[in-house]
């Protein structure tokens, strides 16, 4: 579904069909819902319909989900297609914004790595029974990708089973943290969202926790399915 922008920013994808593709898919299931992707829907129908769905947030919290920065306006505009030109300056962009843990380690304790990714703290906002905002947030990633063996995970990002096999050198080190703390400094437009930072749900201290989850030979990631089963 396209909306048409009244002197407004476009507003994010995702935001677009958790409140509209997702409710007529609910209303009318099956084919005939995916026709809706290609209409178009005016600007303040849209704003109408997401204020609806976050009735008890606060507007400093409303303007957190609809208000784009310069990457989210770039995907919105070319539809996550940026041209190379576009895809350099959202990765500068984004690798500014990243920030590392203030004792330089990228590493921190698997086990509490495995804490946040299983936890969904955090994201609820704006309704009666919203998170809450004093309990640490977690990120979610089993909702996205199958990370530990015998254990259920989504099938939307690759499955990361045996992740440690890239190894621990400080290229992987970093490369992984930058990833889970801003994916889209290494791929423009993607549909992972950007964990760290301010205005964001984890800390730089917690996306170092989900690296060591990650890469740590002893984190249940790397084990056999046997042994991670028990």
């Amino acid at each position: 579904m396209n909306i048409k922008p009244k002197l407004n920013p476009l507003l994010h994808a995702s935001m677009l069909f958790a409140l509209a593709g997702s409710a007529a898919f609910a209303a009318e299931p099956g084919p005939a819902s995916w026709a809706d992707a290609n209409k178009s829907m005016d600007y303040d129908t849209f704003m109408q319909a997401a204020k609806s769905s976050f009735p008890y947030a606060t507007p400093e919290e409303f303007k957190l989900r609809v208000e784009n920065d310069p990457t989210l306006k770039t995907c919105n505009a070319t539809m996550d297609q940026p041209n190379a030109a576009q895809s350099a300056e959202i990765i500068k962009f984004e690798q500014a914004r990243i920030q590392y843990p203030k004792d330089g380690k990228m590493v921190g304790d698997w086990q509490q790595g495995e804490k946040w990714a299983k936890g969904t703290t955090g994201g609820r906002i704006g309704f009666a029974d919203a998170d809450n905002p004093n309990l640490p947030s977690g990120s979610n990633c089993f909702a996205c990708h199958v990370m530990i063996p015998g254990f259920p995970g989504g099938n939307m990002g690759p499955s990361l089973v045996g992740y440690g096999k890239r190894g621990q050198s400080p290229a992987i080190l970093k490369y992984t943290y930058d990833h889970v703390y801003d994916s889209k400094s290494i791929v423009p437009c993607t549909i992972m969202p950007r964990y760290g930072g301010q205005g964001h749900l984890l800390t730089a201290s917690q996306v170092a926790d989900i690296v060591a989850l990650l890469t740590d030979p002893q984190s249940p990631v790397n084990q056999p399915e046997k042994t991670a089963a028990k």
